[in-house]
């Protein structure tokens, strides 16, 4: 069971509750994110205030793909998962914090970046005109999206899903 993250509290203004947040809420589901590097960029006029992102680093230096988690100054949450190779990357989740409480939407990107670590997520390229895109499959759509004649590729963070047409 899940430690609570403190929902309900309004953090939108609270850089360092945001970081502690993201920082627990990862080490939950992904223990070895307590390793990943930190991050900061600070901005001024128009639009000031400081991005922070922890950065999961390729699994060996040949590593075509690395993920980033991106509080954001505005108070959105973006996950980037960067595929060297692919045209398009790299390839993000956006999560706004205007509707849901911040400890809700910083664990819902915590949770989307341990699917993706432990493969239960994948990225996928689906070419077709009206429905094309890059998508986000979960585990067990693999084998249905494998058959889909659109499906142009197919990338997962340890290779075990990765395949190309």
């Amino acid at each position: 069971m899940r430690d609570s993250l403190d929902r309900g509290r309004d953090l939108t203004s609270g850089t360092d509750d945001r970081l502690r947040l993201l920082d627990q809420a990862l080490a939950q589901r992904v223990p070895q994110s307590t390793t990943w590097p930190r991050f900061q960029r600070a901005f001024a006029a128009p639009n000031p205030g400081t991005d922070f992102w922890i950065e999961h680093p390729p699994l060996d230096q040949n590593a075509d793909q690395h993920l980033v988690v991106l509080l954001r100054r505005d108070g959105a949450v973006q996950v980037e998962w960067h595929v060297t190779e692919k045209r398009g990357s790299p390839f993000e989740l956006f999560m706004a914090c205007d509707r849901e409480p911040v400890a809700e939407v910083i664990d819902a990107a915590a949770e989307f970046v341990a699917t993706v670590v432990q493969e239960e997520t994948v990225l996928a390229y689906h070419g077709g005109f009206w429905r094309g895109g890059r998508r986000f499959l979960s585990a067990h759509e693999v084998a249905g999206a494998r058959r889909d004649k659109h499906l142009q590729w197919m990338v997962s963070w340890n290779g075990t899903h990765t395949w190309h047409r």
